[in-house]
């Protein structure tokens, strides 16, 4: 029996855990990039990818973002995409996302409809102005991989240090190792079950 519950708890340690951050551009520096109205950058895309090689699911996102002036109170467009180039063509998700006004960079969080995504492909997080009177600023992060910016609409794109952005979900254990587990409680039952049969001389 013990066997039995082991093998139980083993599986549910392995199952998939919410609430971990699958992408984490975390710690952020006290500076970042302007974009907006009047500013030299006019779009940014921060790529990610999902640890592991099994699907996966997010459902929460976080940026590092300060709003500056938005009489409109549009705030960013924050939009995950397959291909930053094309985002008409590429865009799995878009959000309206209103960071705290001033000019302290810090991280505004928010749940979303989960999407699944698929590990060892790149996903980019397109963060732009909600509207052409907006300005803002992201900030720079101290770990992830290399950011992208364009200030020409998206003609060309040059590299920048990594952005503030943090994706949460969860991700599915590989099918062997699911298969190893299950085989090991099957010998273990049997094993178990041998002793019990076995006649005491």
């Amino acid at each position: 029996m013990r066997g039995f519950v082991g093998c139980a708890l083993a599986i549910l340690i392995t199952a998939p855990a919410f609430g971990d951050w699958l992408y984490d551009g975390y710690p952020i520096y006290n500076l970042g990039i302007a974009i907006g109205k009047g500013r030299p950058t006019e779009m940014v895309a921060q790529p990610f990818s999902l640890p592991g090689s099994g699907p996966g699911e997010i459902d929460q996102l976080g940026v590092a973002i300060a709003r500056g002036a938005d009489p409109n109170n549009v705030g960013f467009q924050v939009t995950l995409a397959t291909d930053y180039r094309d985002l008409a063509k590429t865009t799995l998700a878009s959000w309206q996302v209103l960071p705290t006004y001033g000019p302290t960079l810090m991280f505004v969080y928010w749940s979303i409809k989960p999407i699944p995504l698929d590990a060892g492909q790149t996903y980019y997080l397109v963060l732009a102005p909600g509207d052409s009177e907006f300005m803002g600023a992201v900030a720079y992060a101290t770990r992830g991989n290399l950011a992208l910016a364009t200030n020409d609409d998206g003609a060309t794109w040059h590299d920048i240090a990594q952005l503030g952005v943090r994706v949460g979900g969860t991700m599915v254990p590989e099918p062997s190792a699911f298969m190893v587990l299950g085989v090991g409680c099957l010998v273990l039952g049997r094993t178990r079950l041998t002793r019990r049969t076995t006649p005491i001389s």
